[in-house]
């Protein structure tokens, strides 16, 4: 049995003792710990004396209070298996006041340091040997514990009280040896903080004379030694100043010390009192220089040398001696080299970054040099631990050393290299194409000016390489990747000829060949990927890109095996993912990612060759979605995964509290600096989401409220963060006109269109390049302004969410907020996943109604059918599985008596590509179709709808001001001069100012700017590919969707979008269908209030007699948005009574005839021998 006073002594460390190598490990190290001492209760004493402080201290390090309160209750757990007269309760009780001191240090709580003090006084009274030569521990402990809490809360009386103990303490050890050294310390350090405070000469002599003693003593611990003088180094400066604290380097130098005091008591004293303090401060170098010739750890040795360069800097300013500022600033930066040297573990990042600091900021230097190295730190420090934080402190320590650096200067090169390995670290974690864009532009700066391939160089063509790469990843342009496979090659080169980042080398020349073989599926490209990456990962074992290497390593030996179907290629994939999930620290920022990927393997390959089970999965899933430090995209992915397992075993609360956790992290993956085109790429892994976390709420058991509020998170999310942005700030201006201010400047910017802020009139107008991003921003639109108007933007809105009555600024509606929307008609929210739901609206309740007959399958049956002209089999199909079963609940059974009821249909996913509106059996009577029921209303979401209704739809402008902005593209459409020439007239009659704008962007933009009423007609473009693109034919270009997301005219809010062209409602990009992306929404956001548009191609006529019908109908009715409606709604009816008249003569003159397919709708195909009358050509292009 160990000797029970052990604590008392010092005592040589034992490999058991060594602290852990990262949390992962400390944390399986205490987990053996407990699993033994479980087993083995005989052995409980020697398992806490063996083991637990070594993991206490490196919990402490890296602040984990959860691994120091496990440790905390196994000592609790032995104080009850020892008798109470066991002398052995000392230990275990001073051990547990230890813990609870550790966690006080870290979480700073009072109440953690009076169980501490507790525990301390336990120990000391329980003690059966009073006149023990080792009773002055405990003792000790509770003057040490004072001091603590001294220092947290300032109490003098806890100051004096540490003092009498210590030097109680003091009087019973032992006269020599190392326990006395550490207890003069103490107690010297404690007078230290009394003269501080006190001011009194005798505090100054007892402190000195204190530490004096151990400088004196012999033998001499010279591990004390060192740090003793550099004790003695702060009293002096303690003396100097007459303040508190024992770190020189924790408040600068007053100038005021060294400030001629002539006027108050004359030269002779300021000379006098100059004097004194140049005698300080050189005892203080001599003091500190002799600590410094000590052995001592790294980082020790760092704090001394930072207090040195302070300290000749404190000389200079009393003498004025070049010599002194040159010998601090030499100082300085043999500190900076000694902290960036060799390999940082994370626990020791944040040290580094600190001594750097100081170091700077006390000797106040200015060289690009200290920034450039400050910065670099900053980086390593988010490449390890993620946060944000972290890389823009980088960046703009990066950025002040280039304001600084001259053009010849020879760090300014690596200031530009570093500067785009920002912006491609942001790409990384936010997907912005802006921050592709400039570091590719800062890359080719530095090349421009790069002399020699040195560690800059090879790192220069490295990130280069990257660049080309990521931007190939949106734009898949064949010279992208050639340019960027080119350049790692030559970077490779360049690392094997300098001998400098070869593994890093090694690495990104490996994710190219991956790129390749994902292009061609060649095996060779393949073959040199994995060649590559394992050369990689043994030269660079200790990369802080390990994880990552790992990582992409699997992966590329998943993919050899889908090429060979070789098991040992699959054997590896695993054993390399495995090797990630068992030995990432726990704070890493891709764990998540890592921890997904693996479950994911195991889920398609099995897992249980390796004793892998389903609840191992669920295990990692739950840590990987509640996860930190990891990227929201990679949590959502793990949630995603997380609830599909559940959803199998039918844990459905389970299942609905991931998706819940899952759809809370939806709005950060879209943060306002994004461009529209960014946003849409991020958002893949949300793809149907929404639709499933519906049907799992109710399976859950939960509201209709609840489900349509998932609904709500996970769909239309590029419209929902514009809606956000430009929420009503009125009642914000009156209540708090500064704050609504900050908010209005950030939102702003943010805002501002990626085009430039006028664009060209059709005076100058040349043709766009494909896409709106392509051409020159706007002014302060480069991503650092953004990312910095987004950090200000967020801490705004927590700022106002702060304040009473504002707790739901920008945020999406209430039930009860649903409800009161519903007043003005019935709003219904049609979900589709395995089966239909519809959520129907009323003032009273939210109620879900099941729709059986409705899936996807059946969805994708009659979408074929539409296309292929089967319309009145589809509306047919409407009216019979959504349509009457919703009216049926409603109570719409029959017409109207009198007034005509609303219904706002929010269909979600591939529905969006339906004419709900028109549903019904036309050609069997009255009454049995939505026409003959109701006047129908579409939003895209609820927030629009209920915003739209609290903000006085209905009223409208007035007529005498009123501006009408008509935009008419004749090109091969006949009817669109006779449109636009009646809208025209119409207008005019009405008393509005009419506007005939040139079909040019720049003169559309403007005019949008200043109407009311904006009437297009002409050409519409769906974009198959990229729904952003599609668009209005102009004579200079295509009027993009994103153009018109980007146009804000909500401050505005103008009345009447009427876009009488093709397929304005049409959306063909299967996995955005969610988010609702064609140009009625994209005139819905930018501030329209009614918004008139087409499902599908129009034919030319068709557009002509509707359009001119319904301004006639405003003109005698108004502009409000419930006139403008119904008029619609009494339009289509009686175009649907001509239609059907001339159907029904046309089905008696075919009656003998046999046909293979019914007739389809006139408005919907191309020309046709057949049809009745040639309705003109269709206004569409794609």
């Amino acid at each position: 049995m160990e000797d029970t006073r052990e604590s008392a002594k010092a005592r040589p460390s034992r490999a058991d003792d060594q602290p852990p190598a990262s949390p992962t490990a400390a944390a399986a190290q205490l987990q053996r710990l407990l699993e033994y001492a479980s087993e083995h209760d005989e052995h409980l004493y020697m398992v806490l004396r063996l083991g637990l402080s070594s993991i206490r201290a490196y919990a402490k390090a890296s602040k984990d209070t959860g691994t120091i309160d496990k440790i905390a209750n196994v000592r609790h757990r032995a104080l009850e298996k020892l008798a109470t007269d066991d002398d052995r309760r000392v230990s275990v009780l001073n051990d547990l006041a230890q813990d609870f001191l550790a966690k006080f240090e870290v979480s700073n709580l009072k109440t953690d340091i009076e169980t501490c003090l507790h525990l301390f006084h336990d120990a000391a009274s329980s003690s059966t040997l009073l006149l023990d030569e080792h009773r002055w521990h405990g003792i000790h402990n509770i003057g040490t514990a004072l001091m603590e809490r001294y220092r947290a809360f300032g109490a003098s009386s806890d100051l004096h009280l540490a003092i009498e103990k210590l030097k109680q303490a003091l009087a019973l050890a032992s006269e020599d040896g190392p326990v006395r050294i550490v207890q003069l310390r103490a107690l010297g350090l404690t007078y230290i903080h009394k003269y501080a405070e006190s001011h009194a000469q005798e505090d100054f002599e007892s402190a000195k004379a204190t530490l004096q003693t151990i400088i004196d003593m012999d033998p001499l611990s010279v591990e004390h030694h060192a740090q003793v003088l550099f004790d003695l180094s702060s009293l002096h400066l303690c003396d100097s100043r007459n303040s508190v604290t024992t770190r020189c380097q924790e408040a600068p130098i007053p100038t005021s010390l060294v400030e001629n005091d002539s006027t108050a008591h004359g030269p002779s004293h300021a000379k006098r009192r100059k004097d004194h303090q140049l005698a300080i401060v050189d005892e203080m170098i001599r003091l500190i220089r002799a600590s410094l010739q000590k052995p001592s750890t790294k980082y020790s040795h760092l704090e001394r040398l930072n207090q040195l360069s302070v300290t000749y800097l404190y000389r200079y300013r009393l003498t004025g001696a070049e010599v002194d500022r040159k010998t601090s600033d030499s100082i300085a930066q043999n500190a900076l080299s000694m902290a960036l040297e060799g390999k940082l573990d994370h626990l020791k990042l944040q040290a580094a970054v600190e001594n750097i600091e100081r170091v700077i900021e006390g000797s106040q230097l200015t060289k690009p040099r200290f920034d450039l190295e400050l910065g670099k730190l900053y980086i390593i420090k988010y490449d390890r631990l993620g946060c944000p934080t972290d890389l823009e402190t980088g960046h703009s320590l990066l950025q002040r050393g280039l304001r600084k650096a001259t053009s010849s200067s020879v760090r300014r090169e690596l200031l530009i290299v570093l500067g785009g390995m920002v912006h491609l670290r942001r790409f990384a974690a936010d997907g912005s194409s802006a921050d592709i864009e400039a570091a590719i532009e800062m890359f080719e700066e530095a090349l421009q000016i790069s002399s020699e391939a040195d560690r800059s160089g090879v790192m220069l063509l490295l990130g280069l390489g990257s660049a080309y790469l990521s931007r190939y990843s949106r734009t898949k342009s064949p010279q992208d990747f050639n340019t960027g496979m080119t350049t790692l090659e030559n970077a490779h080169k360049a690392a094997l000829e300098a001998d400098l980042l070869v593994d890093d080398a090694l690495s990104h020349l490996a994710d190219a060949h991956s790129l390749l073989y994902q292009k061609g599926k060649d095996l060779p490209s393949i073959n040199r990927a994995i060649e590559l990456a394992e050369e990689a990962f043994v030269i660079g074992i200790e990369s802080i890109d390990k994880w990552n290497r790992l990582e992409c390593l699997s992966q590329y030996y998943l993919f050899r095996y889908e090429q060979t179907n070789d098991q040992s290629d699959l054997q590896a994939a695993l054993r390399r993912l495995r090797e990630v999930v068992e030995q990432i620290p726990g704070d890493h920022p891709d764990r998540a990612w890592y921890f997904q990927r693996y479950t994911a393997f195991l889920t398609v390959f099995g897992g249980n060759e390796i004793g892998h089970t389903e609840t191992d999965s669920l295990t990692l899933l739950e840590e990987a979605l509640d996860h930190g430090p990891s990227r929201p995209v990679q949590r959502i992915w793990a949630g995603r995964r997380l609830a599909k397992q559940y959803t199998v075993e039918g844990a459905w609360k389970l299942a609905y509290r991931a998706l819940e956790r899952t759809m809370a992290l939806v709005p950060l993956l879209t943060p306002n600096f994004l461009r529209n085109d960014d946003k849409k790429s991020v958002i893949s892994p949300i793809a149907g989401l929404a639709t499933d976390a519906a049907v799992v709420a109710l399976r859950a058991g939960k509201s209709p409220y609840e489900a349509v509020n998932l609904i709500e998170l996970g769909r239309g999310i590029i419209q929902s963060s514009l809606t956000s942005m430009r929420t009503d700030v009125s009642k914000l201006e009156e209540a708090h006109p500064k704050l609504a201010q900050t908010f209005v400047r950030s939102r702003d910017l943010l805002d501002t269109p990626w085009l430039p802020p006028e664009p060209p009139s059709h005076a100058d107008s040349r043709p766009l390049a494909p896409g709106a991003d392509s051409r020159p921003l706007a002014p302060g639109q480069h991503p650092n302004v953004r990312y910095a108007a987004h950090r200000e933007l967020q801490r705004t809105i927590q700022e106002i969410r702060n304040l009473d009555g504002f707790e739901r600024f920008g945020l999406g509606p209430t039930e009860s907020e649903i409800k009161a929307a519903a007043a003005s008609g019935p709003i219904v929210m049609i979900n589709v996943s395995a089966s239909g739901k519809a959520f129907i609206m009323e003032p009273e309740n939210i109620q879900m109604l099941w729709l059986p007959l409705l899936s996807e399958k059946a969805m994708h049956e009659y979408e074929v059918k539409m296309r292929s002209g089967q319309i009145h089999t589809t509306l047919e199909w409407l009216w019979r599985v959504i349509v009457k079963p919703v009216l049926r609940v409603l109570g719409y059974d029959d017409g109207p008596a009198d007034t005509w009821p609303r219904i706002c249909w929010i269909p979600t996913g591939e529905l969006i590509k339906f004419p709900l509106h028109a549903a019904g059996l036309h050609l069997q009577g009255e009454s049995q179709s939505l026409l003959d029921r109701a006047v129908s209303t579409y939003s895209s979401s609820l927030r629009t709808v209920v915003d739209a209704r609290r903000n006085g739809q209905n009223s409208e402008p007035s007529r005498s001001t009123a501006t009408a902005a008509l935009v008419g593209v004749e090109t091969t459409l006949a009817a669109v001069r006779s449109e636009m020439d009646g809208v025209s007239r119409i207008c005019t009659s009405m008393g509005m100012q009419v506007l005939r704008p040139e079909p040019f962007q720049g003169d559309v933009m403007a005019a949008l700017n200043s109407c009311d009423v904006f009437h297009f007609a002409g050409h519409g473009k769906t974009d198959r590919d990229d729904p952003l693109r599609s668009g209005l034919i102009l004579a200079d270009g295509c009027l993009t969707l994103d153009t018109l997301f980007q146009a804000n005219l909500s401050s505005r809010k103008p009345y009447l979008a009427f876009l009488s062209a093709c397929g304005t409602g049409q959306v063909t990009h299967h996995d955005l269908v969610h988010e609702g992306l064609h140009l009625i929404a994209a005139c819905q956001v930018a501030g329209f209030r009614i918004v008139i548009g087409t499902l599908w191609k129009v034919r030319d006529s068709v557009c002509l007699d509707l359009a001119l019908r319904l301004y006639e109908w405003i003109s005698a009715n108004g502009l409000s948005a419930e006139s403008v409606a119904e008029g619609f709604h009494n339009i289509c009816r009686s175009l649907r009574a001509e239609w059907v008249t001339k159907e029904q003569r046309y089905r008696e003159s075919r009656s003998n005839k046999h046909r293979s397919s019914e007739r389809p709708f006139s408005s919907d195909v191309e020309d046709d021998d057949e049809d009745v009358d040639d309705m003109g050509e269709e206004r569409n292009k794609t």
